[in-house]
């Protein structure tokens, strides 16, 4: 089943405005950490998840990737802390890659450093490569753990192209992206095709400057994360994350001979980097301005924008020649396009908060964008009835023998009145997997789908027994202790000092709210006076091995049971004594398990307990 989430864009041109509209339909799902969707010249589409892994789907009909992932690397990615920007980040295939088999990918290593590195398929199996076949292309080190760039695509050209990361931090402090000693903060351009690891393109800008690495295209990139090339016109387009107050979108035309410098660190958008100091800087007009630049707008706004594609599908005739981006922070899309003078205008519009982490284009022109928390890949389209939006959300979970789940529907956009599921209590839900559908008054249809999980119980609970100090397992949320099946006002710790006697026992409540209660143990709570012809009464050894010894003295005659019971009340041994003055009773133990009991002194008048040991 396929999910549908809109949004709506406003384009303002000289003469007329007109309403865009971008529909999200879900085509898969259950991918961690997606940042790359690439083809391989034909009708797959290869999903590169952070960890260093890639899937195949081989249909974007079913939606279904294959179990066999096509490159498992995993073990030489760095990727441990995902709240970094390491990872495999890249993936591109050689232009020829039907005949020599050959693709690419950009990760940090197991130390941090960029590698990008050339794989080859199984010569027998074109949905597995071969892990053992990597050659390594380019390396080099990265002084932090962000900015790692990691987009790589083959230009028009047949080069292909490296977007670079300033290093990290924060304001480049190294100078990395104007430094044209370093790859930092460039984009770069390599020959795969004549030699190994790389040749130079004798067409590069600066091959005959010494000052600058042959290697090097363009200057001045903070993050270029992800980049594009039209694949009608061959221009390229690069989003560049910014820093604290602009992200930006540089445009190089096809004819371009590279050289340009984008102008990070001096530069952030269009506006001086007042947060450094800029003395050594260009003048702005040697700079390459961008095309268009995003505010950031607070806590939810724009951040760090995803670089996207010119659109050049069929399905799509009105988003043919638009480029569409959007923002990982805020979920807001844009489309920038030439405005007929020979500039560019676009718009931006708040939407879904999706955190958008790459977009990607199959082999027809169609697009494609992923979300980095939940692994699901959607389609772009265009349609009417994008504007229609339903959300599920799940608010609460029913524990393990419970059917009490909630969730709140929220539908918007679209013609009102809309026709809402029925038949499903959203304020008691079993545990299962939902699918709903919601209509409105236009005839627009949209399904979602969402999942009750059951939440686990924790453990049923043992009562340690210390004397009269009852303990209950510690680590747990809450406490609340019964007597009798009583809740015990105020008794809401792990431990409690009992003074009389009863069936105890304990709810525990672990941290996802769920709880379970122990089996009741029985505490026999009582002083000499319980029985008044009772004088003393000493029991030794205590602790004791294998025997006891009851020492009775009475005030005159009586008759007692001495009853030895475990922590659970149950009856171990049992004998009837009548006492005149005084008796010493032994009693053999041996057999009992090394522990707490306790002894009885039983008659018609009361019982008295004792407490011995076995150890």
């Amino acid at each position: 089943m396929k999910y549908l989430f809109t949004l709506v864009i406003f384009l303002l041109t000289f003469s007329y405005s007109y309403t865009q509209t971008l529909e999200l339909e879900q085509v898969s799902f259950g991918f961690s950490s997606p940042v790359d969707i690439v083809h391989a010249g034909d009708e797959r589409l290869f999903i590169v998840e952070r960890s260093g892994v890639i899937k195949i789907i081989p249909d974007v009909t079913t939606g279904d990737a294959l179990a066999t992932p096509f490159l498992d690397i995993n073990s030489i990615v760095h990727n441990a802390n995902f709240q970094s920007e390491q990872g495999l980040l890249g993936l591109t295939f050689h232009p020829d890659y039907a005949n020599n088999g050959f693709f690419f990918v950009n990760y940090t290593d197991n130390s941090d450093a960029t590698v990008v590195a050339r794989y080859t398929r199984d010569a027998s199996d074109p949905n597995i490569a071969n892990p053992n076949s990597a050659e390594i292309i380019i390396t080099f080190d990265q002084p932090a753990s962000n900015h790692n760039g990691g987009c790589l695509r083959f230009g028009p050209d047949g080069y292909l192209y490296i977007g670079t990361g300033d290093g990290g931090s924060g304001n480049d402090p190294w100078n990395n992206a104007q430094d044209t000693q370093t790859f930092l903060g460039k984009m770069l351009r390599l020959d795969i095709d004549n030699g190994l690891p790389y040749t130079v393109p004798s067409t590069n800008p600066f091959i005959n400057d010494a000052n600058v690495l042959d290697e090097i295209w363009a200057i001045g990139l903070r993050n270029p994360w992800k980049f594009s090339f039209d694949k009608e016109t061959g221009d390229m387009w690069i989003a560049d994350v910014g820093q604290n107050a602009w992200e930006e979108i540089d445009f190089q035309p096809a004819n371009s001979v590279g050289g340009e410098n984008y102008g990070w660190r001096c530069y952030e958008g269009n506006h001086l980097n007042t947060n450094v100091n800029t003395s050594d800087c260009p003048p702005q007009s040697d700079l390459v301005d961008p095309i268009y630049e995003i505010p950031h707008q607070g806590f939810n706004g724009p951040c760090s924008i995803t670089g996207g594609y010119v659109y050049r599908g069929t399905e799509n005739p009105d988003l043919i020649g638009k480029y569409i981006v959007a923002d990982f922070c805020s979920g807001e899309f844009f489309i920038v396009e030439p405005d007929g003078s020979g500039g560019w205008i676009g718009q931006e519009v708040n939407d879904f908060n999706f955190d958008i982490s790459t977009f990607g284009e199959d082999v027809n022109g169609e697009l494609y964008a992923a979300r980095l928390s939940n692994g699901r890949i959607y389609k772009i389209k265009s349609d009417l009835c994008a504007s229609l939006m339903a959300n599920v959300n799940v608010t609460s979970e029913p524990c393990e023998g419970e059917f009490n789940g909630t969730a709140e529907l929220t539908v918007a956009g679209g013609l009102a009145p809309y026709n809402l599921p029925t038949g499903i209590d959203f304020n008691n839900l079993s545990p299962d997997n939902y699918s709903i559908t919601v209509s409105d008054d236009n005839g627009c249809m949209i399904t979602t789908n969402f999942t009750i999980n059951t939440l686990p119980l924790p453990d049923v609970p043992t009562i340690t027994v210390n004397d009269f100090d009852l303990t209950a397992p510690s680590g747990l949320s809450a406490y609340q202790w019964f007597l009798d099946g009583v809740a015990i006002a105020g008794q809401t710790g792990e431990t409690i000092s009992v003074n009389q006697s009863g069936n105890y026992s304990v709810m525990v409540t672990g941290a996802n709210g769920c709880s379970n209660t122990s089996a009741e143990t029985n505490i026999i709570f009582s002083g000499l006076e319980a029985i008044p012809e009772l004088s003393d009464v000493n029991i030794s050894p205590n602790p004791f091995d294998k025997n006891i010894v009851v020492e009775i003295e009475v005030k005159e005659t009586v008759n007692l049971s001495i009853v030895v019971l475990d922590v659970s009340g149950k009856k171990l041994y049992s004998n009837l004594v009548t006492v005149n003055k005084k008796l010493t009773h032994s009693i053999d133990l041996e057999q009992l398990s090394v522990g707490v009991y306790y002894l009885n002194l039983e008659s018609e008048e009361g019982v008295v307990v004792k407490k011995i040991i076995k150890q």
